[in-house]
């Protein structure tokens, strides 16, 4: 599974009513997406049989994407990404996404090839070959265009630690940071889990 989308296939979001420390994103009261958990009836539910980095699970024991900078194997298993610079992998070969600010190009990391898309820090090229930004440096929040485009821009309206926000022209975060979970209106820090974006980012 690719991170980023995650972030296109998520619709726009709003809050969770209760505590659901597991849950990056919700709509109508209801959790959309959780980390090192299960999504059922709209709450994050424990996994009992659980794979080492794994961030998302299709089934308990299932593992459907692993933490940035390990790839998914066909056993079922998180395995550290061994390129240099690269943190997300396609088909167990192909890099995808590169550590900061590096952007991929022709499957490699390079320092010289650095993301376009004005403060975005992490970044990707769908398979247009269109860069598209997965993280915004901090103070900016991730949005789509219209066109379906993502921008970073300056966001007093979103809470801190968002990491996708509201489409345009609609306020509200859609997704927050790893270590985050959505109460409310607010993006509240959570030690239930312990996969951040720390590391990737250097």
């Amino acid at each position: 599974m690719r991170f980023w989308t995650l972030w296109l296939a998520l619709g726009a979001a709003l809050t969770c009513s209760s505590d659901n420390p597991r849950c990056l994103s919700c709509s109508d009261n209801r959790c959309q997406l959780c980390v090192d958990s299960l999504l059922s009836g709209g709450r994050c539910t424990p996994i009992i049989y659980k794979v080492k980095n794994c961030l998302f699970y299709s089934e308990d024991g299932i593992c459907s994407g692993c933490v940035l900078g390990h790839f998914l194997t066909t056993e079922n298993e998180c395995e550290p990404i061994t390129i240099t610079g690269c943190i997300e992998l396609f088909k167990y070969q192909v890099c995808t996404m590169c550590k900061s600010p590096m952007r991929i190009k022709s499957g490699k990391c390079e320092p010289a090839v650095t993301c376009e898309i004005v403060n975005c820090q992490l970044c990707t090229l769908d398979k247009l070959s269109n860069e598209v930004c997965f993280k915004c440096m901090q103070g900016s929040v991730l949005r789509f265009t219209p066109e379906g485009k993502t921008v970073c821009v300056m966001s007093p309206t979103e809470p801190e630690n968002c990491l996708v926000g509201g489409p345009e022209g609609v306020s509200g975060c859609q997704i927050c940071e790893l270590g985050f979970y959505m109460e409310g209106q607010k993006c509240m820090p959570t030690d239930e889990y312990d996969f951040t974006f720390k590391g990737m980012l250097t």
